[in-house]
């Protein structure tokens, strides 16, 4: 990366990142890294459609990176996916059938599109209430702070599917270090279910609900509460809430539950 793309990078300065790299591969149209550069910005700006163009056209280029360009361009569907729940309500896919607490945050999410925001802060509050306590060494709960998703988790599959899984099923977290820009807004994160099912997912670090709405937002170096209709919905990097301590989603490394009965 050039020295003037991450001080854009550094100062949180989105636009000037893009103008930036956009020039980048005007310069050198073959330049693979240059292009791939764009496309993760467009990404961390929201600029979904914009990003996949670079990566058909990157692919085009250079097809030996197929794989590293397959999977963003999978998870930029699955965003894409995920965006159409909070925006148009397509539903989340679901690896189980869905507990009580998932059909409630279903149910929620429909009444707020609709309008209906105290009834959907009616259900989300029986959500919360339907839920058991999911904990672990050091910690005697562990859930979402945004009400929205207190007790499932948002995940992205790397053939291009948004996943919701109740934290009920969970048996353990491992995320994988920050390497690259993407990774500070889809995490990659191997996952554990309760019965020993395994598998590398990809955990959204910004919020949808309420859209970021400044460079600082959409790449997760801030995070806004908004109390409405009794409820409280996050605005940019993700947190957790671990025991009674607040705990952001790019700081999260490993994470093991108890078992339930255990």
């Amino acid at each position: 990366m050039t020295t003037a793309l991450q001080h854009h990078i550094d100062a949180d300065d989105l636009p000037g990142a893009i103008v930036a790299a956009t020039e980048a591969v005007r310069r050198g149209p073959t330049d693979k890294t240059a292009r791939y550069r764009l496309a993760e910005l467009f990404c961390a700006n929201g600029e979904l459609e914009r990003a996949d163009a670079q990566l058909a056209i990157l692919l085009n280029q250079a097809p030996e990176l197929q794989r590293r360009i397959s999977l963003t361009r999978h998870l930029i569907r699955a965003e894409a996916a995920r965006q159409d729940w909070y925006r148009a309500g397509r539903p989340p896919d679901l690896l189980r059938e869905p507990s009580d607490a998932i059909r409630l945050h279903l149910e929620a999410g429909v009444k707020w599109r609709e309008g209906d925001k105290a009834g959907a802060a009616s259900l989300y509050a029986q959500a919360e209430t339907a839920r058991a306590p999911k904990a672990g060494p050091g910690f005697d709960d562990f859930r979402d702070l945004d009400d929205a998703t207190g007790g499932l988790l948002e995940l992205l599959t790397m053939d291009g599917r948004y996943l919701w899984v109740d934290l009920a099923d969970m048996a353990g977290l491992d995320f994988v270090p920050a390497r690259q820009l993407l990774d500070l807004i889809w995490r990659e994160v191997r996952l554990t279910l309760d019965d020993g099912t395994t598998g590398t997912l990809y955990m959204p670090a910004i919020y949808a609900a309420i859209a970021p709405d400044t460079p600082a937002f959409r790449l997760g170096r801030a995070t806004d509460w908004q109390e409405q209709a009794g409820l409280v919905l996050g605005k940019g990097q993700r947190c957790f809430l671990l025991g009674d301590q607040a705990k952001p989603v790019l700081d999260l490394t490993s994470l093991h539950f108890t078992p339930t009965g255990g």
